[in-house]
């Protein structure tokens, strides 16, 4: 006799994710992982918006990799009208994607999957046992807010 187990939500997940899995006598006979991100309809809020008024949107999207956003609105833009940036400025873009991306990850990885792993609630209920670790991951990200 199989048994379904259903979580209906899933934390810390972008949009709503829930997870069914069936067992049984012989163990797990079928895994299924939903995860759906709805509509959020950037593309219709910023038709007909001014550049500028545009690219204070997109950064929206997403809060932990909002420059990337924000470049990659402003990157379609100019390809849109055809002009391309110095390298100079090209090479700066890139750092900020750079940096965006080491914050991205660290928040990612020490502050919502960490806890998880380690089972914890939160990153702050690991603070007395992985003090050195959390100021870590904490420098880390302000390397990439720096950059």
């Amino acid at each position: 006799m199989y048994i379904p187990i259903t979580v209906d939500h899933i934390a810390r997940v972008e949009g709503k994710g829930g997870i069914e899995i069936v067992t049984g006598d012989e163990g797990v006979k079928e895994v299924k992982l939903n995860i759906i991100e709805g509509p959020r309809f950037f593309e219709a809020i910023t038709l007909g918006k001014k550049l500028d008024e545009a690219l204070a949107i997109y950064p929206r999207v997403c809060s932990f990799c909002s420059a990337a956003h924000k470049l990659t609105a402003l990157e379609a833009a100019e390809k849109a009208i055809g002009f391309t940036p110095r390298p100079e400025i090209q090479d700066l873009r890139e750092l900020l994607y750079i940096g965006d991306m080491i914050e991205s990850h660290v928040l990612h990885l020490y502050l919502l999957v960490l806890p998880d792993y380690l089972g914890y609630s939160n990153p702050l209920a690991m603070v007395d046992k992985y003090r050195k670790e959390i100021e870590y991951a904490m420098a880390l990200k302000n390397i990439g807010s720096k950059i």
